[in-house]
């Protein structure tokens, strides 16, 4: 295939990441199927919701990545369960318009929790990276436990 490949009928593969963490994490994966060898098989979308916003564009700097779609959902002091709410939409809004044939999450961020489910409501498989340390106990990480229980259910 050559540079000009339509990008329109690859699959597509949603990556969303919204903190410093899951960027350091995912950064290799994106450079991996964003490279010549999957340009042609895979269309990759890289979202991020900003739930950290300053360090996540400081990192995203560090490791050459750009994201394509910016939520930028971050806002000062937010409870968990609105920032959950917002990311929630926000992805499930870009899913609509997206139409993944994939999600990618990494870790046990709201973040991930939001999309996972947002994905799993549309019937999109959903990879979970590194799910992190199970304590199996629901109150300690807090709410780290709960969000990796739910998302290792998708």
């Amino acid at each position: 295939m050559t540079s000009s490949t339509n990008t329109k009928n690859l699959p597509k593969i949603l990556i969303v990441i919204g903190t410093r963490p899951e960027t350091i994490k995912c950064a290799p994966l994106i450079t991996e199927l964003k490279s010549d060898h999957y340009r042609s098989r895979f269309q990759v979308i890289v979202l991020s919701t900003g739930q950290h916003r300053q360090i996540l564009q400081q990192t995203l700097i560090a490791f050459q990545q750009k994201i394509d779609i910016n939520l930028d959902l971050m806002i000062y002091n937010q409870q968990l369960s609105k920032l959950f709410s917002r990311i929630f939409y926000g992805v499930t809004e870009q899913i609509n318009l997206i139409q993944p044939n994939l999600l990618i999450v990494q870790g046990d961020t709201t973040t991930a929790l939001a999309s996972s489910l947002a994905a799993a409501y549309h019937h999109i498989p959903v990879a979970h990276v590194e799910a992190g340390l199970r304590s199996f106990n629901l109150s300690n990480p807090y709410p780290e436990e709960i969000n990796r229980k739910i998302i290792d259910s998708f």
